[in-house]
């Protein structure tokens, strides 16, 4: 629909579907309200200093091409996640009440509170190690110490929640999840677990917290419990805090024959890391990520706690049913819906506590 020269020879392209910025035979796509306030591009016009004001049907976007050391975006990253991602010092998604409107931003729950706080714990964890500073010290113990409280709330040692959350919540969230429910879920999905209450109340009364933990989770866990322990975990008392709840939850597996298993006694629908378990109709197509994953945790458990059953346990995962085996073959590309991205998470955390501690 329209070009406009840019700096240094780039060059700027309206079309009905966005607008694309051409630099050194590099397409850069803009499209969407993370863009523009309309797809459908009528003019650009680009100033001296590079800021691209864009036409379109709904008004103008103005994009800034903006240069930050690395310092720079992890302070305003870390900044936006603190002002808007933080619940009682899980991170987790927000939503907003009014479309577009910032200011309405209201914290939200997921499955995966766990991961994504533990995602965050060992960048923090890294940036400590790497600057030595106090305020990243203090976001990689904050989040050990939420996702070891999400182990700590539930009565079954070493099982950890997916989330906590206060009793006063604003949603009603078992009836969310009734008897109902779960069995609406499961004519369409038959792996559905039937459990309820889905979000028990913790034995002081206080707080609810999520069960059906899956792998998502774990994999959070004992990637950063590793990292915590090695870059932040400074003190005695520290390290043993991380060494106890790294036990709990490996001896949980063991004890349960390789599955996380739920309050009702019953394994979670994403806990098996089991070889009957590979060897079922339901199972196969995570023999290979859910064998390296075990692995892995066995390499975290025997590297933070010192205790030498868990590379015992390891060796006979991998004598007795070929685990290392399966592992070479971690990531599934047919068919094409087992093809997920979530399982690209798995594998890089776990990968990093298999190479890392062996």
């Amino acid at each position: 629909t329209c070009a406009s020269p840019g700096l240094n020879g780039e060059v700027w392209f309206g079309t009905e579907i966005g607008a694309i910025r051409v630099e050194n035979d590099y397409f850069y796509y803009r499209n969407t309200r993370r863009w523009l306030p309309n797809n459908s591009v009528n003019d650009i016009a680009v100033s001296a200093d590079g800021t691209a004001w864009i036409a379109t049907d709904n008004g103008i976007s103005q994009i800034i091409a903006k240069e930050m050391t690395y310092d720079e975006k992890a302070t305003y990253f870390t900044q936006q996640v603190e002002e808007r991602h933080n619940r009682m010092g899980f991170i987790c998604q927000s939503a907003l009440l009014e479309q577009f409107d910032i200011t309405t931003s209201q914290l939200a729950i997921s499955d995966n509170d766990g991961l994504y706080t533990a995602m965050y714990g060992a960048a923090q964890a890294f940036r400590y190690a790497l600057t030595g500073d106090k305020q990243a010290k203090e976001l990689a113990d904050r989040s050990f110490k939420a996702i070891k409280w999400l182990s700590d709330i539930t009565p079954e040692p070493g099982f950890p929640a997916r989330v906590i959350i206060p009793v006063d919540w604003h949603e009603d969230v078992n009836a969310q999840y009734s008897r109902e429910s779960n069995l609406k879920h499961q004519k369409s999905d038959p792996f559905w677990k039937d459990i309820y209450p889905r979000f028990p109340l913790s034995a002081d009364g206080k707080y609810r917290w999520k069960c059906d933990t899956s792998s998502d989770e774990i994999a959070g866990h004992y990637f950063y419990y590793g990292i915590y322990y090695d870059l932040v975990a400074e003190t005695k008392e520290e390290k043993d805090t991380v060494k106890q709840v790294v036990a709990d939850m490996t001896d949980h597996l063991i004890r349960h024959g390789f599955k996380l298993v739920d309050y009702d006694g019953k394994p979670t629908r994403w806990g098996s890391f089991d070889s009957d378990y590979f060897n079922s109709i339901w199972g196969w197509d995570q023999e290979g990520l859910n064998s390296m994953m075990m692995l892995s945790f066995l390499n975290v458990a025997s590297h933070v706690t010192g205790n030498p059953k868990y590379e015992e346990v390891a060796k006979m995962l991998r004598d007795k049913e070929h685990y290392h085996i399966n592992a070479m073959h971690p990531k599934e590309f047919f068919p094409p819906e087992n093809v997920v991205p979530w399982d690209n998470n798995l594998g890089l955390m776990s990968f990093y506590g298999l190479l890392n501690d062996e």
